[in-house]
């Protein structure tokens, strides 16, 4: 309970940026209300007065004028509240991204796909029931309930209570009850629908290697037995939205049968029960959708919580920087001085490790899987802090350089290279948009790609894009390699840059990798013999 309190109030806090608008969401609902209610209201107090009235047209008048405002009333508010929410995601969205950047790349490491791509689509967008279907919805039945029960309990303080119930039962009590027994199912929807968007991108990705080890039948049983889990926690809600609306029907009925029948009991005069009976009737409109919150906010405070997880997630390092700058051309040194390093305290992944690099050379790392090749380049790389011991350039620790100098000085490549839409310019040019056409080129030369770029019909300004070119392994990693090239970064680290590649590819990337050693300092993770074999010295982890 005090979790789900938390998380709105956390969604409250988007909403104080905007009150003025809420402001007027809320007023344009309670007219729009007061204009359905005014109508029976005015009807039936005219046919029990018409005697006493000689002009109908003023009567006439306000009717076709309370139609006109409650239509006008009504787009206003649904308006205002579409404006709230589409601005408060646009604000989550900002407030999320960024925080991913403080996150990335360490935390999100133990993330899949699928789990992002739920998180920055569906569950952003379930937000929208919260901002634009809970927040003035709620403050407009509250004022319209306080309003009502003031009225009625004028006629008769029993007929004000009766009210009173009836509103809570639907404004707070089925919401209420709905929300606990389908609690559940909110965090399994999302979970089967993250389980099916990672299958979907796990074939995407690996359609090669299914075809090749003959996994089609196997990844299609297990499409269709995740397809079948979302489906069966889908119904589940359906059933839920059926048994609401007979609750919220059989409040309404039970309400009208009690307050008409405890009106008479009670002998409230009858011209004043049938006016109160009629906008008693007329009074669920603000309450009705409130009912049916309890089923939709389940799904919107799950994906709430999972987004009030991340933006609470503390970061594995704080970016520095307010240190003296540390510019690459200054670079001299990088070593590790007694480094150890664990991601749980029980279980060490380095310990104790020495090492002095030289300001330029091809230094290899070898070892056995697990014994934290990949863990070390992200220590030099600062994605990780150490556990002991300290990471050094220029003798300074790692940790009082700024962070923007840490990437200036040094750049990374992983076993795999992300392309983004766009231009092959544009991904070459990744983070230095003013990079010039000459230097985008000698970058693709130095990478050994600029050949195969010059063959495409558009060179480099060939567009990629999902669905429109398909680039292999070797051509992703080349432009990557020319993305770092790019960089001109003093020292080059590199994570099995090779092992995803052939024969073929991975020596046209070592010839480029080798031309560099006598200008920068190279370090690169590979278990390939092949790959080291022109390493001027191969450190053993």
């Amino acid at each position: 309970m005090r979790d789900t309190l938390d998380t709105i109030k956390w969604l409250l806090s988007f909403i104080k940026k905007i009150p003025f608008q809420v402001l007027i969401a809320v007023i344009l609902g309670v007219i729009s209300y007061c204009c359905v209610i005014y109508i029976p209201y005015v009807s039936a107090v005219t046919v029990m007065t018409s005697s006493r009235i000689s002009n109908f047209s003023w009567l006439i008048f306000s009717l076709v004028m309370a139609i006109l405002f409650r239509g006008i009333a009504r787009y206003g508010e649904q308006y205002m509240n579409h404006y709230i929410a589409f601005h408060t995601l646009a604000d989550v969205r900002h407030e999320l991204f960024k925080k991913l950047r403080t996150l990335a790349p360490a935390k999100l490491l133990s993330r899949g796909k699928g789990d992002y791509i739920a998180l920055i689509t569906s569950d952003v967008e379930m937000l929208e029931i919260f901002f634009a279907h809970t927040v003035s919805p709620v403050l407009i039945a509250t004022i319209m309930g306080i309003g009502l029960v003031t009225y009625f309990s004028q006629v008769h303080l029993v007929l004000g209570l009766i009210a009173l119930g009836a509103y809570v039962l639907l404004g707070i009590l089925v919401p209420s009850i709905q929300y606990r027994q389908a609690k559940k199912i909110g965090d399994d929807y999302k979970t089967s629908l993250s389980n099916l968007n990672q299958t979907v991108i796990e074939m995407s990705e690996g359609k090669k290697d299914i075809q090749q080890y003959g996994l089609k039948n196997q990844m299609l049983q297990r499409l269709r037995q995740r397809g079948d889990t979302l489906n069966r926690v889908s119904l589940k809600k359906t059933g839920q939205l059926r048994n609401i609306q007979w609750y919220m029907e059989l409040i309404i009925a039970l309400g009208t049968i009690w307050f008409v029948l405890l009106g008479v009991t009670l002998s409230v005069q009858p011209d004043k029960l049938i006016v109160s009976s009629l906008v008693f009737v007329s009074s669920f409109g603000p309450f009705i959708p409130l009912s049916m919150l309890g089923n939709e906010l389940l799904s919107t405070l799950s994906s709430a919580k999972r987004l009030r997880q991340v933006m609470n997630e503390k970061p594995a390092v704080n970016d520095v920087t307010r240190e003296e700058p540390l510019y690459k051309i200054d670079f001299e040194s990088l070593s590790a001085n007694h480094v150890s390093f664990s991601y749980q305290e029980d279980q060490p992944v380095l310990q104790n490790v020495n090492l002095m690099f030289p300001t330029k050379g091809f230094i290899g790392i070898q070892g056995e899987s697990g014994r934290g090749k990949s863990t070390f380049l992200y220590l030099l790389m600062r994605f990780f802090d150490v556990s002991k011991g300290s990471i050094n350039i220029n003798e300074r620790n790692i940790k009082a350089v700024n962070t923007r100098d840490v990437y200036s000085i040094e750049g990374y490549m992983s076993q795999t290279t992300d392309l983004f839409t766009g231009t092959i310019r544009d991904n070459i040019g990744l983070g230095m948009p003013n990079a010039s056409d000459e230097l985008i080129e000698q970058a693709a030369k130095k990478a050994s790609v600029h050949e195969w770029i010059m063959s495409l019909p558009n060179s480099y300004d060939t567009e990629i894009k999902q669905g429109k070119r398909d680039i292999s392994d070797g051509e992703k990693q080349r432009i990557g390699l020319a993305r770092l090239f790019l960089h001109d970064a003093p020292v080059m680290i590199l994570d099995e840059p090779t092992s995803h590649l052939d024969y073929l590819n991975e020596q046209i990337i070592l010839r480029a990798i080798e031309k560099e050693r006598y200008k920068r300092l190279i370090v690169m993770v590979s278990h390939r013999e092949t790959s080291l074999s022109k390493a001027d010295n191969v450190i053993k982890l």
